[in-house]
């Protein structure tokens, strides 16, 4: 750390010599950042408020995202752009930990959320039958739950005399100062683990696991469609069963077969789309679908760009806190360390977006708002 402190007064001039067109670039993208988070994440809210078929815990996880984004857009950002702009940071120590724990809080809560939409989609997809049953309403409720109150926890741990709020200049924001477990007593070590590393394995791992389960299922309907057992038939169905309601035999049901074996056990006026409706009405499903390749996409981008995004500051801050660093080098890890920054900031924009133009239950509204597809192919937004 002490090839660091050497360099404080170069720092002060490298931040003295910040010409007005980086303030510039700086403030306007920052600018740009907070509206574009803004107007996406309350679109993102408006959508789910009014569509009640967004009314379920998917729905819940990705409101609860666009809140804690907005909260960064509102709260954080506004704060970094007035320190760009007056290149005066928050002397206060008082309001730097207030700064502080708004910063660290809604941004915790973002990754926490990311990780837990993944596991969402990875129920989904992994186990679709019991989806409804594993993913209850209460079980929202507590995840939600959970995610703040963790996220609260750690933002407050500084105020409790573990760990501190700092203002760092090159950043513009307060936050923790990253330091040696020896010398912050496993603060860094603890807020890294449960903020950081773990919420992103598990984005990481449901994601790979998801995309193995995406290309086998898409080997399987290009020559199969659903496998049945002969049995009494109902409703008209020639040797076939559908009747059996429960899990167990749905998943007997679901395994897949050829679809020209499956056309000599159906009636000719039943076509194998309408026979897999009937079976699926009969399973309890509530339609009949393919593979939600749409969702898949959604978890990959907005999982893949939060990665891109975090990472970055995550270790370059570390890094940063714990390794001495010389002067020749110092101007370098400063920039980077603003730029990660930035780049934080970016995710936040870029989350309602990716879910408005990739996911299609968010889509049809969207590019009915940008005038990129006529209205009559749109489902109105309030319902008679």
């Amino acid at each position: 750390m002490s090839g660091n402190e050497s360099c404080v007064d170069n720092m002060t001039a490298f931040l003295i010599t910040h010409t007005v067109a980086v303030t510039a670039l700086q403030a306007t993208s920052l600018l740009l950042f907070m509206i574009f988070t803004i107007v996406g994440c309350a679109a993102i809210c408006y959508i789910i408020y009014k569509d009640k078929d967004l009314h379920n815990v998917t729905g819940a996880l990705v409101a609860n995202l666009m809140i804690s984004d907005i909260c960064v857009a509102v709260l954080n950002m506004p704060v970094a752009l007035i320190s760009c702009l007056v290149s005066v940071g928050i002397q206060n120590d008082t309001l730097c930990q207030i700064a502080g724990v708004s910063n660290s809080l809604f941004r915790y809560a973002s990754i926490l959320t990311l990780a837990a939409i993944s596991v969402d989609r990875y129920i989904a997809v992994v186990r679709p039958l019991k989806y409804l049953i594993i993913m209850t309403p209460r079980r929202c409720f507590i995840i939600i739950t959970a995610i703040w109150t963790q996220a609260i926890i750690c933002a407050l741990l500084p105020l409790m005399g573990w760990g501190r709020y700092i203002y760092k200049p090159e950043e513009f924001i307060c936050r923790p100062s990253f330091l040696w477990p020896s010398e912050d007593r496993g603060f860094t070590l603890v807020i890294f683990m449960t903020c950081f590393l773990t919420p992103f394995a598990i984005i990481i791992a449901t994601s790979i696991r998801i995309v193995h389960i995406a290309k086998a299922q898409r080997k399987k309907v290009s020559s199969i469609t659903i496998n049945v057992h002969e049995r009494p038939s109902i409703s008209g169905a020639t040797g076939i069963s559908c009747a059996s309601n429960n899990y167990e035999s749905a998943r007997e049901y679901n395994h897949s077969f050829s679809i020209s074996s499956t056309s000599k056990m159906i009636s000719a006026n039943n076509s194998p789309k309408a026979f897999a409706r009937k079976c699926s009405t009969a399973w309890g499903l509530s339609s009949y679908r393919k593979f939600d390749s749409s969702g898949v996409k959604t978890l990959i981008f907005i999982g893949g760009i939060a990665i891109a995004c975090c990472s970055p500051y995550f270790i370059i801050s570390y890094t940063f806190s714990i390794i001495s660093i010389q002067c020749s080098y110092y101007y370098t890890f400063v920039a980077l360390k603003g730029i990660t920054t930035w780049l934080i900031f970016m995710n936040s924009a870029c989350n309602p977006y990716i879910y408005g133009f990739i996911n299609v239950n968010y889509r049809k509204y969207f590019l009915k708002w940008f005038n990129l597809s006529s209205s009559s192919s749109i489902r109105p937004l309030i319902r008679s």
